[in-house]
């Protein structure tokens, strides 16, 4: 069975999940997508998703101190970069209102759009929301769901998601939810409604 997630919505943490079941059911083989990556795939998927405005904040917050090697190469932007400034120099030296724009116009926009792509046309799929993850009662729940979806044991998977998110960096996780409402301005909702479909946080199951 294939896993999948998208750029900031939570890669490591359903890997250790499924890697978490692993270890109660040896014999299960599980195939990890990232981005793009997902067109390769082919038959049952459980994608992880989250909220496009919390996608653009991780982003904000990681690509300033991230030490991949991308991050430190002269940006190619599809804004232009004429100083030939790295991301993590161009992110580092913007006020976090234009962190968020410059977040938002130049990786962000990818994520997104592909996500929505695959969550409308995408088939034989199960999508849940990071967010889910954050409440503890819905551990329960999204355990049946999965497993209804893919054969799994249930209480397996209960099992695996409580040991993924009982990891300190995992838990810590949970204070990064609806930080966007507390940056976001005006101007940045009117960029998101730009770059995206009106109906974009609605086909996803977020409502503003």
């Amino acid at each position: 069975m294939n896993i999948g997630s998208y750029h900031k919505t939570g890669t490591h943490l359903i890997k250790r999940i499924f890697n978490n079941y692993k270890e109660t059911d040896r014999d299960q083989v599980f195939n990890f997508y990232w981005n793009y990556y997902l067109s390769q795939s082919s038959g049952k998927s459980v994608i992880v998703i989250r909220h496009p405005m919390e996608i653009i904040m991780s982003g904000v917050r990681y690509h300033q101190v991230s030490s991949e090697e991308w991050l430190h190469k002269p940006w190619q932007s599809p804004m232009g970069n004429p100083s030939g400034q790295s991301y993590s120099e161009i992110i580092n030296g913007l006020s976090m209102d234009k962190k968020i724009i410059f977040e938002m116009e130049n990786t962000a926009i990818f994520t997104i759009r592909r996500m929505l792509y695959d969550f409308t046309y995408r088939e034989n799929t199960l999508f849940f929301q990071l967010e889910e993850l954050y409440d503890e009662s819905n551990v329960r729940p999204l355990s049946k769901r999965i497993a209804k979806f893919s054969g799994l044991d249930e209480n397996y998977l209960e099992k695996a998601i409580r040991e993924a998110m009982s990891k300190k960096y995992n838990a810590t996780t949970k204070v990064f939810a609806h930080t966007y409402k507390r940056h976001f301005k005006p101007v940045h909702y009117e960029l998101f409604h730009k770059l995206f479909p009106s109906v974009t946080l609605e086909v996803l199951g977020y409502l503003e």
